[in-house]
């Protein structure tokens, strides 16, 4: 599964200090990266937690303490995303105007998709789970159900890499030439490891969130 490379990263704002309450790396200090240090975003979190506990506001205006649960709100909202690479992907890529979800086909987002030969041979496996009655955990012992699975899980690894190598690649420089198309490269890999995915999660029967799993 995919393997987050730990970068170092620096304040991208002073703590306690006015940030945009809509940029999770702005609201968390950082710099915008998918490579990030997840035990540096976790001490982040704590210490800005910290700074807007709502003991701190005991004896504030009524407006300042409305403000500080907002950006208490903002700052958990900003943490959730972040600590989850799928999740930070996804926001990195809807910042850029790129994703293939149903709010981003509204927006008219720029998007990678997947290609009718993809979206035949995930068909393909579909029919044949429903012909060995794979669904929910069931028949996930025979044979071709496993064989099944374990191309999924070599797809899925082969398709994290592919999102770590074109991140890194954007990381360089996030503002040249082909940075863009190394972003909407990445969508298309999300989109094909969300297909993948849930073929894993009907042979497994696990139940989790539809088009994402433990990275």
């Amino acid at each position: 599964m995919l393997s987050e490379t730990k970068r170092g990263q620096g304040d991208a704002a002073a703590p306690g200090g006015r940030t945009d309450p809509g940029d999770h790396f702005a609201v968390l200090g950082i710099e915008r990266s998918w490579h990030l240090d997840t035990a540096r975003l976790a001490a982040r979190h704590l210490a800005l937690s910290r700074e807007l506990h709502p003991d701190r506001f005991a004896q504030a205006s009524p407006r300042e303490r409305l403000l500080s649960l907002e950006r208490t709100t903002a700052l958990n909202d900003a943490y959730r995303t972040l600590r989850d690479p799928i999740r930070r992907a996804e926001y990195i890529l809807r910042q850029a105007g790129i994703g293939h979800g149903d709010h981003d086909h509204e927006l008219g987002h720029e998007t990678g998709g997947v290609d009718h030969e993809f979206l035949e041979k995930i068909m393909h496996m579909r029919e044949r789970m429903l012909e060995l009655g794979i669904a929910g955990g069931r028949g996930g012992e025979h044979p071709e159900a496993l064989a099944m699975r374990t191309a999924a899980a070599a797809a899925i690894d082969d398709l994290d890499r592919q999102i770590d190598a074109e991140f890194t690649a954007w990381e360089r420089d996030p503002g040249g030439s082909g940075s863009r198309a190394a972003l909407v490269q990445v969508d298309r890999c999300l989109a094909q490891r969300r297909y993948y995915v849930n073929i894993l999660r009907e042979i497994d029967g696990e139940d989790i969130p539809a088009g994402h799993g433990a990275l």
